[in-house]
């Protein structure tokens, strides 16, 4: 029988569609499923962080963000095709999840031997301590530091990026965030995530917005935070916590939200159980390999479909 794995992560709507293509074609043509949180191990963590969901077929990648239904039942069914491997003789998916395996002891062995102070942190999760950063103005007119500017105040730090709709229609909601509380002590700062500046200049000159928009020319930023789809914005308190992570646009100036701040700006570093929760859009997440796939699909004529990884 052939063997599924599934690297997914929480809050990857794309992971929770592709397990529903892969549990649907397992009640056609049986296989075994296992599904792996990458966020589970720092080394899965690394390797898949920023691709999931992926699929192995017998160990070998065949997809990523998308599984497309035929295409699995055709490997599905060339695999059933395929002789065993000889007595004595392991396949080379059997050899692959056995070399994973010591993969990972080994790895384990490594955690244990250097203290996790020492190690690298992966990700800016809630409850985690935000990663400091240094980088310059999307104008090039200045430069921000988290140490020098940042640190001791409570944070908005909105990940977006000018090829994603979403990010523009929620961006003058967080220039009204800022006009409304920047007085109150809250700073708002946006990071683009676009290749070049010049569209993330030209725009964020015409709406004439009044927070620091910063730019990351690497992705290096985004990537160690996590951030894997936009907008994806981290509110992060006095004491350097994370305390919230909101994938997808918000009403930045709701009620909702403006109370959530004040409340955590009274604070500096907590907001009770009972605060309201900041109305946002999950789905509406963008992923760049999604967003290029779609425009490639509508230049063809078409819709945008899988992604299959030979």
């Amino acid at each position: 029988m052939a063997s599924v794995t599934l690297y997914t992560r929480r809050n990857c709507h794309l992971c929770e569609e592709a397990k529903a293509v892969l549990e649907k074609v397992r009640a056609e043509i049986p296989f075994e499923l296992e599904a792996v949180d990458v966020d589970s191990n720092p080394v899965l963590t690394r390797q898949y962080g920023e691709e999931v969901p992926v699929i192995l077929l017998d160990g070998k990648k065949r997809f990523k963000y998308r599984v497309e239904e035929d295409r699995l039942r055709r490997l599905l069914m060339e695999t059933a095709q395929t002789p065993a491997a000889p007595a004595g003789k392991k396949s080379s998916g059997a050899q692959f999840f056995m070399a994973l395996g010591v993969f990972v002891i080994l790895v384990g062995v490594v955690l244990r031997l250097f203290p996790p102070e020492e190690q690298e942190r992966s990700f800016a999760k809630e409850g985690a301590q935000a990663i400091a950063f240094d980088l310059p103005a999307v104008d090039g007119s200045s430069h921000l530091s988290w140490q020098r500017d940042l640190a001791g105040r409570v944070v908005l730090l909105n990940f977006w990026a000018t090829w994603c709709a979403p990010c523009l229609e929620e961006m003058p909601s967080l220039n009204r965030l800022h006009a409304r509380l920047e007085a109150e002590g809250l700073t708002v700062v946006a990071v683009s995530e676009d290749e070049h500046t010049g569209l993330p200049a030209s725009y964020v000159a015409k709406e004439k917005f009044q927070f620091p928009v910063l730019f990351d020319d690497d992705h290096r930023v985004a990537s160690q935070w996590g951030t894997f789809k936009y907008p994806e914005t981290y509110i992060v308190g006095r004491d350097g916590v994370v305390k919230k992570k909101l994938f997808g646009p918000a009403e930045w100036d709701s009620p909702q939200a403006i109370e959530y701040f004040r409340e955590l700006l009274a604070s500096g570093t907590e907001v009770a159980p009972s605060a309201p929760e900041i109305p946002s859009d999950p789905d509406a997440a963008r992923s760049p390999e999604r967003e290029a796939m779609r425009k490639k699909m509508e230049e063809r004529g078409g819709t945008a479909g899988s992604a299959p990884v030979e």
